[in-house]
């Protein structure tokens, strides 16, 4: 990656802003259709997830702590999941508040620590430390699976387990989107190949029919001009702002539209 580090072009700092300002359209477009929101703004939403992913497949190979930034993920997770359901209590909508990116961002974070070590393991033929990692990922979607046939006969049971476990299936975007933030990682020495799987999954969004997913492909430029460089420290303000904004224009949305 020392190779990609250059003065000019973007900083993750730079690609994060970007996130947050395609974000917040998204959910803005989210929160208001109703209201009549135009569909553009959703459109150049479509920038924010792959972006963030990226961002995570980044924050990955440079943190100093693999385990605290799992865990900041996956406390945002579980805050998003016991709030949210609180704030649809007090002010119920047409929107379902189903906004919870942190667990994708966990997945895919979880999955590039364990498919490293999956990798580590092989090269050291360490072969109880490969399996045990490929056993893990397995068992993600095992778990998925199982909360998938309990969903009907204990739907009870099944909330409570999605409330605090993130499962591959179920999680915000889809598998695919986690599938990508992997391959972000394991592509992250090239500035070009990052981008083929970004392509790929848009022109297949493009084939199903979505005509909002495939502009995600736009991603691409802040992408391509990353300069390898972390840029302006803002470590825990995505932590802050993702909930805060969601909730804030839910709420906004709420009176705006009983106004």
């Amino acid at each position: 990656m020392d190779h990609l580090v250059q003065k000019w072009g973007m900083t993750g700092f730079t690609i994060k802003v970007i996130g947050l300002i395609s974000m917040v359209l998204d959910h803005i477009h989210e929160m208001f259709w109703t209201a009549g929101a135009p569909v553009w703004l959703t459109e150049a939403g479509r920038t924010a997830a792959p972006l963030f992913l990226f961002l995570t497949a980044q924050g990955m190979e440079h943190t100093s702590d693999r385990k605290k930034y799992l865990g900041r993920l996956l406390g945002g997770f579980w805050f998003m999941n016991l709030v949210s359901p609180q704030v649809e209590k007090f002010f119920p909508s047409e929107t379902a508040l189903v906004n919870n990116i942190f667990g994708t961002l966990f997945l895919c974070a979880l999955y590039i620590a364990l498919t490293d070590i999956f990798v580590r393991g092989l090269q050291q033929r360490n072969s109880f430390r490969a399996a045990g990692a490929a056993l893990a990922v397995l068992l993600t979607f095992a778990a998925n699976l199982a909360v998938l046939v309990i969903l009907p006969y204990a739907p009870a049971a099944a909330a409570a387990i999605l409330t605090f476990v993130p499962l591959p299936l179920m999680t915000e975007g889809g598998i695919w989107f986690v599938f990508l933030g992997v391959a972000f990682y394991w592509l992250k020495d090239s500035r070009f190949l990052p981008v083929i799987p970004l392509a790929m999954l848009s022109w297949l969004s493009f084939w199903s029919g979505d005509g909002i997913q495939p502009w995600m492909l736009s991603a691409s430029v802040p992408m391509l001009l990353y300069n390898g460089r972390e840029g302006r420290k803002m470590k825990d303000f995505f932590y802050i702002f993702y909930p805060a904004h969601i909730y804030v224009l839910y709420i906004g949305a709420f009176f705006f539209t009983r106004a």
